[in-house]
């Protein structure tokens, strides 16, 4: 053992402690909602249980009836939390401890997985410090995708497109967000330099492959847990929430919204909330973080095809939708924590460093800022004025800064 590798060791064990610390901490309010959801599927059965929470969606976000507790989670999300179920009432122990040992497991897992891509035991330690607050501290279930992400990605790197697209398939089963990453993967392991060249897709046999596969996937997914998901992948984009907490400019455009609709709204004195718009309200922005991200997917195609760009874009990928998009969620910045700690191992530079640094801030603090170290908010926002609107123009500005590293990338 090396002497970095003797104390990066003991830091890692103090870090998996300090999860294990966290473990019996209740978690943000999603997290009662996710054990209501495990019971219900083990009760009533996978298929029941999950179109019936899938058909309660309307009713819960459109209709604003939260004790209906709908869902448009993906099927192996929510089989995930029925066996967290099973298994605590097997032991006869508590559902909510099960669900954060169950987080605590897959952590360990992913981990373990970014020191057997990397062999580095500072780069798992980082991963661990940087995604304990989500996952230990507030019960997200985003860790549940990192195992998956990270075997794609290394799938990706070995020029193993079939099983990167495999795995990717996995962890897009269990949270939607990862989806984000797939048109970069895309454009990788197809070396898409052009519009034009997407014509000449046709006539590649890897393409073809890659096709009948997620056609594959897609079926068996249909055979094993029915139409019912993609009834949830429709829903899942269908949010009404201008920012849902997420730091960014819909957040941004919040404080107006409020000065101008809500009459007990003060400019001062008074934190933030999010609001619900209709569809055809939400409607422009969404297209204009729609504009913005294919101007990031054509600068990608122009970007030579190495595995360190593919990352860098997919990072910028994932802070435009947390930058531009409606219905962002404070939670949605984990995907990029991944191909950013790998981007900056992979290539030891400074900038690349400081990007995976510059996500790990963005994540930690937008949960931070709402739901403190175990689910409550710590203390007010409000200085003056709400300090997340601060927060959210420096986030917005540390994207320009990465956007415009892109353009010169492209260049």
């Amino acid at each position: 053992m090396t002497n970095q590798s003797a104390a990066h060791a003991p830091i890692l064990a103090m870090l998996v402690l300090c999860s294990l610390i966290l473990l019996p901490s209740p978690g943000t309010i999603d997290v009662d909602t996710f054990l209501h959801w495990g019971d219900e599927i083990h009760r009533s059965g996978f298929r029941a249980g999950y179109a019936a929470i899938v058909s309660r969606w309307e009713a819960t976000f459109l209709g604003q009836d939260w004790g209906q507790r709908g869902g448009e989670y993906p099927p192996i999300g929510f089989a995930l939390l029925g066996l967290n179920a099973a298994i605590a009432d097997v032991l006869q122990v508590s559902h909510l401890l099960v669900f954060k040992t169950s987080l605590f497991v897959f952590a360990l897992a992913a981990t373990a997985a970014i020191w057997a891509v990397t062999r580095s035991l500072a780069v798992a330690a980082a991963f661990h410090a940087i995604t304990m607050l989500a996952t230990a501290g507030l019960g997200y279930t985003d860790m549940m995708t990192a195992p998956f992400i990270i075997a794609a990605l290394a799938a990706a790197r070995a020029e193993r497109p079939i099983g990167a697209v495999l795995c990717f398939a996995c962890a897009a089963l269990v949270k939607w967000q990862v989806l984000l990453l797939a048109p970069f993967l895309a454009i990788h392991l197809l070396r898409i330099d052009s519009f034009a060249s997407l014509l000449r897709l046709p006539r590649s046999p890897l393409a073809w492959r890659l096709v009948a596969l997620v056609a594959a996937i897609a079926a068996v997914t249909t055979a094993i847990f029915g139409t019912t998901t993609w009834i949830a992948f429709q829903n899942a984009t269908r949010h009404p929430f201008l920012s849902g907490n997420a730091l960014n400019l819909p957040w941004l455009l919040t404080y107006p919204l409020r000065l101008l609709r809500d009459p007990s709204f003060h400019r001062f004195g008074d934190e933030m909330y999010f609001v619900f718009l209709p569809a055809d309200e939400l409607r422009p922005i969404r297209m204009v973080f729609g504009l913005i991200l294919l101007v990031t997917l054509y600068t990608y195609m122009r970007a030579p095809k190495t595995y360190a760009n593919m990352l860098f874009f997919m990072v910028l990928g994932v802070l435009t939708y947390g930058i531009w998009n409606t219905a962002v969620h404070e939670n949605h910045w984990f995907v990029a924590v991944i191909p950013a700690l790998l981007l900056a191992h992979e290539t030891r530079m400074p900038r690349h460093q400081a990007l995976a640094a510059l996500v790990a801030a963005m994540l930690n603090i937008n949960l931070f800022v709402f739901y403190g170290i175990t689910g409550t908010a710590l203390t007010s926002h409000v200085v003056g004025i709400d300090l997340t609107l601060v927060l959210a123009a420096l986030f917005a500005g540390a994207w320009l800064v990465v956007f415009r590293q892109a353009r010169r990338l492209a260049v």
